[in-house]
């Protein structure tokens, strides 16, 4: 397998060019990205899609690297109940304060016990 490049600041996985696929919508909410490492940060969605979504951080996890991110969903459910879109992907993408994700699975969790909604002022 041929490998990557390093253009310009930006990283980009081989075999993951300008592919997009499915539509993106703009939804900007709170996520938390932990990696394969166990390393854990946080920051906000950009844009989401079928097939990948792209978040802000500070430190964005390594290009390659299988993570997994929850989103606080900005709908309740019944009008009640906090919901978090948990995502199991792959970095397709990484720049100094951003990444892309490319989805493997995906899972709408009820907030039950955890504390991430506390902790993100969500």
């Amino acid at each position: 397998m041929p490998s990557s490049k390093v253009l310009a600041g930006n990283e980009m996985a081989v075999g993951f060019g300008e592919r997009r696929r499915s539509t993106r919508f703009q939804i900007e909410r709170t996520v938390r990205c932990k990696s394969e490492t166990g390393a854990t940060r946080y920051g906000r969605t950009v844009d989401i899609s079928g097939s990948g979504v792209s978040f802000t951080t500070e430190d964005p996890p390594i290009l390659g690297q299988s993570v997994e991110l929850t989103v606080d969903w900005p709908v309740r459910l019944r009008g009640e109940t906090h919901l978090k879109l948990v995502i199991l992907g792959q970095v397709v993408r990484r720049e100094p304060n951003s990444a892309a994700v490319a989805i493997t699975n995906h899972e709408f969790r009820t907030l039950g016990s955890d504390t991430f909604f506390a902790l993100t002022g969500s």
